[in-house]
């Protein structure tokens, strides 16, 4: 998913999603420069799962 995508999910800024994976809040993976979240993980993280970790 792009950052844009998880926004809509999330109903927050783009911005806000980017801020998120930097600060290691939400669970992000990084390619080069470009940051991609998977789906499964960003529901694990907004159903709560805590041992939701950030993969590379």
């Amino acid at each position: 998913m792009t950052a844009a995508e998880v926004a809509e999910l999330l109903t927050v800024a783009p911005t806000t999603v980017y801020e998120w994976a930097r600060t290691g809040m939400l669970p992000a993976m990084r390619r080069g420069r470009v940051i991609r979240f998977r789906r499964w993980e960003i529901e694990e993280w907004i159903a709560g799962d805590v041992d939701a970790r950030r993969r590379n």
